[in-house]
Parts: C-alpha cells; structure tokens; sequence
C-alpha cells in the first residue's frame, strides 16, 4: 500500500484545538468539530485513527464527500482506559483491525 498526498486545504472551523479531557477509567468524552472546503474541489474524506485499542478514539463519520464550499460536522468520541503497552496486547490490536 502507498500513501499518496493531495493538496487541498479544509478549514478546522471550531475549535481550533483539539484536546482530550483526563478522565476516569470507561468514562467517555465528545468533541464536536465542524470542517469546511475553502478550496474549490470536491473531495472524498476519510479519518485515519489508531487501533480503537490503542487510541480510544471513535470518530463519524469516518468517509464523507466534503463539496467545494460546503461544511460537515464530525464527532470525535474518546473512551478513557488505562492501555497498558505489551506484547499480549498485540493480538488485541491484530484482530481488532482484520475484523
């Protein structure tokens, strides 16, 4: 596989920042942020996140067609876990990425 950049440009438009709160464990959080195309082509959009294992993050939509000019919003949802980082935890992220 090959990664293949395009130049586009889509305006974060609130907030300008992304942060994660620091939560108690299994406790989640939403962030809602809206995107807009400032270009003037039209694009298919897709979020590239880490292994829900690793991350705790859930994102949607996940593909969406953002049109010249026009705005969609996200919602990022972050679920607080403790992840410990070892080997076992490896098969976790292998089948949580070929299911």
């Amino acid at each position: 596989m090959q990664n293949i950049k395009l130049k586009f440009h889509v305006e974060l438009i609130k907030p300008k920042h992304i942060l994660f709160p620091a939560l108690p464990e299994r406790e989640r959080a939403n962030l809602i942020i809206t995107l807009k195309n400032t270009s003037q082509d039209d694009f298919v959009c897709e979020w590239l996140t880490p292994p829900f294992t690793l991350s705790g993050l859930i994102i949607m939509p996940k593909v969406f067609e953002m049109k010249s000019g026009s705005v969609i919003t996200c919602i990022i949802e972050y679920s607080s876990k403790f992840r410990p980082y070892g080997a076992f935890s490896f098969e976790e992220i292998k089948q949580e990425i070929l299911n």
